[in-house]
């Protein structure tokens, strides 16, 4: 995985088919950071190697990439007694408010969950990162200022919402180009 110069990897259930002692050997060899915020040792700390999140700074913008692993893993892989996974929900919510006091603009979950976990973790995110409304305002001419305001999103994500909008893709080159 180091040739393929990853910039950060969030645990899943398959890492552990190996056991808890090899996972940790193959974290300690990457070049990269390994995301897992609700997975911990019973003893309360993080499992070697891990961390809960991974700041990375993209032109103005702080982008704050929270990793969450299936809760089930203990009776999906062979993580061991050892290791606990706490809820992904709770988690993501605690994560947000961290990731924000640590300065990002922009908050991701990067996830190993199934796609009704994702749903969910979609679901239960924090109104304030009410995104589809953000859209709704900007495609009716609403300032920045104004889609920050009203929706509670930082000026950094309604920046992005908002380029993100402007994108289309030509019909010449079949590529993403910003409309003007």
């Amino acid at each position: 995985m180091n040739l393929m110069k990853i910039d950060v990897a969030v645990v899943g259930n398959h890492e552990f088919d190996f056991g808890p002692q090899v996972l940790a050997q193959r974290i300690k060899d990457s070049h990269f950071p390994w995301l897992a915020a609700n997975m911990k040792m019973t003893s309360g700390v993080k499992f070697p190697g891990t961390t809960g999140y991974f700041l990375h700074k993209v032109g103005p913008f702080t982008i704050g990439v929270m990793g969450l692993i299936i809760p089930e893993t203990g009776s999906m892989s062979k993580p061991g007694e050892e290791v606990v996974f706490e809820p992904t929900i709770e988690t993501a919510k605690a994560m947000v408010t961290q990731l924000q006091k640590a300065g990002a603009d922009i908050i991701v979950a990067l996830t190993h969950l199934t796609l009704e976990g994702d749903r969910e973790l979609a679901n239960a995110v924090p109104d304030e990162f009410s995104y589809r409304r953000a859209g709704t305002l900007i495609n009716k001419g609403a300032s920045i200022e104004q889609i920050v305001k009203e929706c509670g999103i930082t000026r950094g994500e309604a920046e992005l919402i908002s380029m993100v909008q402007r994108m289309g893709v030509s019909p010449e080159t079949n590529r993403t180009v910003a409309n003007r």
